[in-house]
């Protein structure tokens, strides 16, 4: 006569079967792989530098952008008076952040931009694709570029 499985081995074997059920085979090639991102809109958009960021040019290629702070509301006595707040911060940009911040002029579509930088660093266009799209939305995030997006047409 067998003895009856454990808690834990019972246990085991549920989560087995349960896991089992869960699996889905794709029926169609839709779900079988995500849709790609749609890029246009992205890539229509313009890139412009904020007005307030004072750059200078280091000694190197780069540029080093000093851009204003506002003082966060919980920046109030008696914790201002413990922590020091900067109004300013200050961002260096190597060679390739330079290039990429200079070509955001305003007048040129993040697509131009990336042409322009795979051109120069001989990279493919998906590859300086990636590359620049996440270097653009890390300046948008630290405050140095704003982007205007397109019309929708």
């Amino acid at each position: 006569m067998r003895k009856p499985p454990s808690p834990r081995a019972a246990g085991r074997q549920a989560s087995k079967a349960a896991r089992a059920r869960n699996l889905r085979t794709p029926d169609t090639a839709s779900d079988a792989a995500p849709e790609p991102a749609d890029w246009l809109p992205t890539l229509r958009a313009i890139p412009r530098r904020n007005l307030a960021a004072q750059a200078t040019a280091d000694d190197g290629a780069g540029v080093c952008l000093r851009v204003r702070q506002q003082r966060p509301s919980f920046m109030k006595p008696p914790l201002s008076w413990i922590v020091p707040f900067k109004d300013t911060k200050v961002h260096q940009l190597d060679e390739l952040g330079s290039d990429v911040w200079r070509m955001c002029d305003g007048h040129r579509h993040v697509e131009a931009v990336i042409d322009a930088f795979a051109a120069r660093y001989s990279l493919s266009f998906h590859e300086a694709r990636v590359a620049v799209t996440s270097y653009l939305r890390l300046l948008v995030q630290r405050g140095i570029l704003a982007v205007e997006l397109g019309q929708a047409t």
